[in-house]
């Protein structure tokens, strides 16, 4: 009889976690569904950055090939390693993610070894951020999502524009300005929010490194934010930077790195 009631608890616990896994996955696949992009296909020349500073025009020519179609959207693999705290020790990292120019994100990943896992998504759609992780997929662990949250992942969004060059061009009402040969800046109201993100290029415009004010929900206020890049690939005509180190506080003692990624395939598209 024990043995019976055994199997049937291991059953009953299978079933859980599968139908919480599914569960998981329709909501992200919701997440997905609401992210919003233009379909006009229009075709990348040198006369859309003809009039932005020369620093300005040498990334953004570096970053999108004349004759490219301009793509609305992104999905990025990616893999690395995460830190959930200051304190903690560093856990790898598989994710996928959905963006949309100046729109969204959806950060699906699964964070850990395979014997203590987190599973979930970190997202900001229609205005609203939502950070939602399970252990294994079906223990709820974290679920935020608040004005702060929103916030902080409009933030986000913001600076991983960089994987989404044609999202910052000045038809999408990006205003640029070259703060000098390798520092320029892109400035732009997203939701609200207005946005200063600053970009430092090479002499031949690849990047390598990008940061701005985000907000920090842990002490209520804006951070520096800032992502540091080492290497770079070209996907159907655009370049992107596909080795990142991020974290808090750039150019302080008090800098907190806590994600590390190497991005191995970009699919760019008019749609989600």
């Amino acid at each position: 009889m024990m043995y019976f009631s055994l199997i049937s608890l291991g059953v009953g616990l299978a079933v859980m976690i599968a139908g919480r896994r599914l569960w998981q996955m329709w909501q992200i696949h919701k997440l997905r569904r609401s992210l919003t992009t233009a379909n006009e296909l229009i075709v990348f020349t040198p006369d859309l950055v003809a009039n932005l500073p020369p620093p300005v025009q040498r990334y953004l020519l570096h970053a999108i090939a004349p004759g490219t179609p301009l793509a609305n959207a992104v999905q990025l693999d990616m893999q690395g390693s995460f830190k959930t705290n200051i304190n903690k020790p560093w856990l790898p990292l598989k994710a996928r993610q959905w963006m949309t120019a100046l729109s969204g994100f959806v950060w699906q990943a699964k964070i850990g070894k395979p014997q203590l896992q987190f599973i979930g998504a970190d997202s900001y759609c229609n205005r609203q951020g939502r950070v939602h992780f399970d252990l294994w997929g079906a223990i709820p662990l974290v679920d935020h999502h608040s004005d702060e949250i929103s916030r902080s992942s409009l933030g986000r969004l913001a600076i991983e524009m960089v994987w989404l060059p044609s999202a910052l061009l000045p038809h999408n009402g990006v205003t640029w300005h070259a703060l000098s040969e390798h520092h320029i800046c892109a400035e732009w109201t997203m939701d609200d929010e207005p946005i200063c993100l600053q970009l430092t290029i090479d002499n031949q415009g690849r990047l390598q490194h990008a940061e701005l004010s985000r907000w920090n929900e842990q002490i209520h206020g804006y951070s520096r934010f800032g992502s540091s890049f080492v290497s770079e690939r070209t996907f159907n005509g655009i370049t992107i930077p596909t080795q990142v180190a991020a974290g808090w506080n750039v150019d302080s003692p008090d800098y907190h790195e806590f994600f590390r990624a190497v991005v191995h395939d970009a699919k760019f598209s008019t749609t989600v």
